[in-house]
């Protein structure tokens, strides 16, 4: 089930829009390293969530799809507007954030997300996925 019109990606999609939006080539055999490196972040922070069309397929399946988390989504949306301050705040109020998550366990955490460049660059398709 598609949130709006974001839809369910595979690592090896996520790869092809690097390239083509972002000019970042991936050679094949680096999806395990993208999935690791980069997926399994946004997981963590529970920005994205994995197959939310059958939540009960193995996270090692070929057929594993990854998705922007509605409230994610909403907010990523909002990025550069007037109401991203609102939303950042909404969200980070009503989410446990990977920045909550270490903070308990290291006790201080930078606030690295929003100057974050791939953070950028999710919100910015996630406006592209509006026209997909």
């Amino acid at each position: 089930m598609a949130i709006g019109n974001f839809p369910l990606m595979g690592i090896t999609p996520m790869m092809d829009f690097m390239a083509q939006h972002y000019g970042k080539t991936y050679k094949p055999n680096t999806r395990e390293t993208v999935r690791r490196q980069t997926v399994h972040q946004f997981l963590d922070a529970a920005l994205i969530v994995a197959n939310p069309d059958e939540p009960n397929r193995p996270i090692n399946s070929p057929k594993t799809v990854y998705q922007v988390e509605e409230s994610a989504l909403k907010l990523l949306r909002t990025y550069r507007t007037d109401e991203w301050e609102k939303s950042l705040r909404t969200y980070l109020t009503s989410v446990e954030t990977l920045k909550k998550q270490y903070a308990q366990e290291t006790d201080k955490l930078p606030n690295v997300l929003v100057k974050n460049d791939f953070f950028q660059r999710l919100c910015f398709a996630c406006r592209v996925s509006d026209s997909i």
